[in-house]
């Protein structure tokens, strides 16, 4: 299975690199995350109702989701990461 690692792609454009960046699939599904973000959230589950937070061989998340079954974009974690990226936590 291909795993595509946002945290280390999102890395290596120096454009990019240590900055707080969150893409969103244009109907919410997927989202890719920085390692800016991870970092600062210090702590994510282990499993996420109607959603998959995709972790590489060691269990470390890659920085990919996959939120296929989230009804609704208000979900916690989602929440938590949008402020993480605005730096309003």
């Amino acid at each position: 299975m291909f795993v595509f690692s946002a945290k280390d792609d999102l890395e290596r454009e120096p454009l990019l690199r240590g900055r707080s960046v969150l893409l969103e699939r244009i109907d919410y599904h997927a989202r890719w995350v920085s390692n800016a973000i991870l970092s600062k959230l210090n702590s994510l589950p282990d499993e996420v109702g109607g959603g998959l937070i995709v972790r590489d061989n060691a269990g470390k998340p890659t920085g990919s989701s996959d939120f296929s079954h989230w009804p609704h974009l208000s979900h916690p974690l989602i929440r938590r990461v949008r402020r993480q990226c605005n730096g309003s936590d």
